[in-house]
């Protein structure tokens, strides 16, 4: 991590994790919403069948989104401040 890196990182992490999981769920959460749909299409196209309960598979891949960005913004978090508190660490024993 770099020193603006480091900045950068200090500046989200003054905001807290709960407000970086939810905009990791905004940004992240399109690609998953997506990715279903085009599963949803080939699906489509190859079986010439819709989903019987159409809601049910729209709420099928929201929550998937919802669950699948809180799980990869959780890990980066975690990653970014293991790295914030190693360049902390090394900076402390110089």
């Amino acid at each position: 991590m770099t020193g603006l890196e480091k900045q950068s990182w200090g500046k989200v992490r003054t905001r807290g994790r709960d407000r970086f999981l939810l905009r990791s769920i905004a940004r992240m959460g399109w690609g998953f919403i997506l990715a279903g749909a085009v599963v949803e299409i080939i699906w489509w196209l190859f079986t010439r069948e819709l989903p019987v309960p159409m809601m049910a598979t729209i709420a099928k891949w929201c929550l998937a989104a919802v669950v699948g960005s809180a799980f990869l913004g959780w890990r980066e978090w975690n990653e970014k401040e293991n790295n914030f508190h190693e360049l902390n660490e090394g900076e402390a024993g110089h």
